[in-house]
């Protein structure tokens, strides 16, 4: 049986070659005829061999180009991300790196403001020490009785001495504890040591036992080779100071 496609004219060997061929073609209409498919010739075969070689060839290239199309485009995005990660994490290191620096320079205010007030709590605490001395050498001559003897030079020297206001070293070291925006001021009596700073610091703002001490102005450190002495000994630090906490 042969069959015809009405819809292009090709001849069907058989049912099984219309169906397919209307698979493929999306062809519906169908007729018997008396036409015969001509049988195709050795190079005929060849040729239609060819031509499906080189629709498949084509069919592949067009294929590759559409993976090549899709692998270039996925790249272009991958790239845009990566550069815009790249610059958010760049922009994200500069806004770190402005705020330690801000942070830094009102650290150094403050350090400036605090050493300020504590120069002028020790000059008041010198002014009235002063006044208290001059006080009471004042009640002291006021008291005296006058002699109409000559005093001798031993008296006189010993009058003078007594009269000369003597100043007293402070009794206690004024600090002002600096660590990560937390400020804690201590006073500490002038024979106990670094050592005990460290440990009102560690109570008070909740950090573990200090190794060491700091000072911005002038820059130094302050470890165990000092840790035990009396803070009277200190005088860079001594009767007062800013200082850091230190952990080694």
């Amino acid at each position: 049986m042969t069959l015809k496609c009405s819809d292009c004219g090709k001849l069907l060997s058989s049912i099984e070659m219309a169906e397919f061929h209307g698979v493929k073609s999306g062809h519906e209409n169908f007729e018997e005829t008396e036409e015969q498919v001509r049988q195709r010739s050795p190079e005929e075969i060849k040729a239609a061999i060819e031509e499906m070689r080189k629709k498949a060839q084509e069919k592949k290239k067009q294929q590759e180009a559409l993976e090549e199309e899709d692998k270039k485009k996925n790249f272009r995005i991958l790239q845009k991300s990566n550069d815009e990660t790249a610059q958010a994490m760049r922009q994200l290191q500069d806004q770190t790196r402005l705020r330690e620096l801000q942070k830094m320079r009102q650290q150094k205010l403050e350090d400036q403001e605090q050493r300020k007030k504590i120069l002028a709590e020790i000059e008041a605490d010198k002014k009235r020490r002063a006044a208290t001395t001059s006080s009471a050498a004042n009640s002291a001559s006021s008291t005296t009785v006058p002699s109409t003897k000559k005093p001798s030079s031993t008296s006189t020297s010993a009058a003078a001495d007594t009269a000369a206001p003597s100043r007293a070293p402070p009794s206690s070291g004024r600090f002002s504890i600096r660590h990560q925006g937390q400020v804690c001021n201590l006073v500490i009596p002038a024979e106990q040591s670094l050592r005990d700073v460290a440990q009102q610091v560690s109570e008070k703002l909740q950090v573990p036992l200090p190794t060491a001490f700091m000072t911005t102005f002038p820059r130094a450190t302050y470890g165990a080779d000092v840790f035990d002495r009396p803070i009277s000994q200190l005088k860079d630090i001594f009767p007062s100071a800013v200082l850091l906490p230190h952990w080694q």
